[in-house]
């Protein structure tokens, strides 16, 4: 990895957004395969999951095929669009967070702005919220 960083440093591509966008999916890359290793039962069982996580590919550029698996997962129209949505959000307040500081540009704002926004986390915190059910912590359930 340093010999490769040092390539792009010389050619003054070590900033580059397709670089950084690389190396992001590289390293995602591999978590996801690490995890598909550690949460497997055995080890046929990763060996199987990795030989046919590809099998259907070409059809997750179908519509009503992307519908029906992430609908059979148990998420709604409801939950699948407020997923998205999710999605889309923590898109934009990552890349907003590249160029600045949202703690610092809230500092500067009127207060009755700020106190807009703290009161949409909030409601979005207990409307998006899991109270019910189990108090196990979520990462006891691995």
């Amino acid at each position: 990895m340093r010999r490769i960083n040092a390539i792009l440093r010389r050619i003054h591509l070590e900033n580059f957004f397709l670089v950084n966008m690389t190396k992001t999916m590289v390293t995602f890359s591999l978590v996801t395969f690490g995890w598909i290793l550690f949460r497997a039962e055995t080890m046929d069982d990763s060996i199987f999951i990795m030989a046919n996580l590809f099998s259907d590919f070409y059809r997750w550029g179908e519509f009503p095929y992307v519908y029906r698996i992430l609908t059979d997962m148990g998420l709604g129209p409801a939950e699948l669009l407020a997923s998205i949505a999710c999605i889309i959000i923590l898109l934009i307040a990552d890349i907003h967070a590249g160029t600045s500081n949202i703690h610092e540009e809230l500092m500067y704002e009127r207060a009755d702005i700020r106190f807009v926004f703290y009161t949409l986390i909030g409601f979005l915190i207990i409307a998006l919220g899991v109270f019910h059910g189990g108090t196990d912590f979520i990462y006891f359930q691995f």
